[in-house]
């Protein structure tokens, strides 16, 4: 019968690293009794570090900067915003003068540049003329006659007709404060007030005509003391300042005070249709039979 012999028990080889351990006892003859191997270690691992991987990683985004430790270690301060370091010097200027001759000059140009805004715009230069009154707020209220033809009324018929005959632009002119009386004596001056008047208009819009009013023409054939012409003509001047004296409407100086109105005849006069018609009116005869 044969018997089973078993087989060597292996010896573990050493690490690298590590030294065998001598026997307690080496008895000849006997066998080596197998060690147990030292335990495991674990062996760091290091990196050896060179000056441009530290300078790398001081340039990193992710390192930490002294500003950004000093405000973490005090929660109580409030870092200052980043500002950007100015780029731009400026440079200390000196003061301009100027003469009186180019302050004269510019503020003739300015005068000049008013002057041309106001020529062109007939409302604004209404109140510029300093010899009026200016336009209160609101404007001036309207005068109303008690008919179309109120200001031909008690004319002369041959006054009209020249009147008619007169090229435009004109204006019939109505004076205030005048109660018609003694036209003869009062007529001469008030053509003098308002040729005046007007004038200082004509100038500023720098209109060279030289303008003309004519008198009061009463009526030879009107006995009546109550009944007088209220009415001018003014005329021989620029459609501008036509325009300029309607718009404001009624004109007021330390001399005179009148209302200008638009020279158009609508319906005719009682004194212009008395030319052509009989003064008194025609009874029927009683028919013979």
């Amino acid at each position: 019968m044969e018997t089973l012999s078993l087989p060597p028990t292996p010896t573990p080889n050493p690490r690298p690293n590590s030294q065998p351990m001598p026997n307690d006892t080496n008895t000849p003859g006997r066998p080596a009794t197998p060690t147990s191997a030292p335990p495991l270690v674990a062996a760091e691992v290091t990196t050896p570090v060179t000056k441009n991987t530290l300078e790398d990683l001081s340039k990193s985004i992710h390192a930490p900067r002294d500003d950004e430790d000093t405000a973490m270690s005090n929660d109580n301060t409030i870092p200052n915003p980043f500002i950007p370091p100015s780029t731009t010097t400026s440079t200390p200027s000196k003061p301009i003068t100027h003469s009186k001759e180019d302050l004269l000059r510019a503020h003739l140009t300015v005068a000049e540049t008013n002057h041309s805004i106001v020529k062109l715009n007939s409302l604004n230069s209404l109140t510029a003329i300093p010899h009026f009154t200016p336009i209160p707020l609101g404007g001036f209220p309207q005068i109303h006659l008690s008919h179309a033809a109120q200001l031909f009324d008690f004319q002369s018929s041959k006054v009209i007709m020249a009147w008619l005959k007169v090229p435009h632009p004109k204006l019939l002119i109505q004076v205030f404060n005048h109660d018609g009386k003694n036209p003869l004596a009062k007529g001469p001056i008030f053509v003098e007030c308002l040729c005046k008047a007007i004038m200082d208009i004509v100038n500023f819009v720098h209109d060279n005509q030289e303008v003309k009013v004519s008198p009061l023409s009463p009526d030879a054939t009107i006995k009546d003391d109550d009944k007088h012409p209220i009415s001018f003509l003014a005329y021989n001047f620029l459609e501008e300042t036509k325009n300029i004296i309607l718009s404001q409407h009624i004109w007021s100086s330390p001399d005179i005070t009148f209302v200008a109105h638009q020279f158009s005849v609508n319906t005719p006069p009682p004194s212009f249709s008395s030319a052509y018609t009989a003064s008194q009116p025609l009874t029927p005869k009683p028919s013979k039979t």
